[in-house]
């Protein structure tokens, strides 16, 4: 018999299974239980107005984690409360902490994932502007994942033809183009316009 390095036996295999689905049940039941102690998701939304960008940035996390398992009662909340899709698009605009306004990005990617009227709300408060002065701010020939969800997030709006509408109205295609061309000059171009 082979003792240690080799192959697994076949019962070890089949354990990982199980707790994956007792893992996928763990998250689900956490997720209806923060829904469930939070009026629906409205006080983890409140968070979001904190002055500390750690507490912020905490909520941003675990409504995140909430939203991936129960979409809709998040969805809900946030169209019921209207500022609180404002506070969210004021974190992405004004934070100065990268990590914030990172992670402000990634919780409106998943929200403009599937939801039109999230995705038109954020479109009209000026996402798609955001979108590309941050898009100028990235070198996309280094890529990233703020690059990545900075164009998914676009993506998402784009998919609606009413934000397509509002991105092309404030001039978005001339915008879009200008914040690609800095992103793929990367931060050369700042460097080149410094020694002329």
């Amino acid at each position: 018999p082979v003792v240690g390095g080799g192959p697994q036996s076949p019962s070890r295999g089949r354990q990982s299974v199980p707790e994956d689905e007792a893992a996928r049940r763990r998250g689900l039941e956490v997720a209806e239980a923060a829904i469930r102690h939070t009026e629906n998701g409205k006080q983890l939304l409140r968070i979001l107005s904190a002055r500390d960008v750690s507490t912020q940035y905490d909520a941003m996390v675990v409504l995140q984690r909430v939203y991936i398992k129960q979409p809709e009662p998040i969805n809900t909340a946030l169209l019921a409360d209207p500022m609180a899709i404002n506070r969210l698009m004021h974190i992405l605009q004004s934070c100065q902490i990268d990590y914030v306004r990172n992670e402000s990005l990634s919780l409106l990617l998943l929200l403009t994932a599937s939801n039109p009227d999230i995705q038109q709300i954020v479109t009209m408060q000026g996402l798609a502007e955001n979108i590309f002065d941050l898009l100028g701010d990235e070198d996309l020939g280094k890529g990233g994942k703020v690059a990545r969800d900075l164009i998914r997030c676009l993506k998402n709006l784009a998919g609606s033809t009413t934000c397509q509408r509002c991105i092309r109205e404030t001039g978005g295609i001339s915008a879009l183009v200008c914040a690609t061309i800095a992103a793929l000059e990367g931060k050369r171009a700042v460097v080149d316009e410094e020694d002329e």
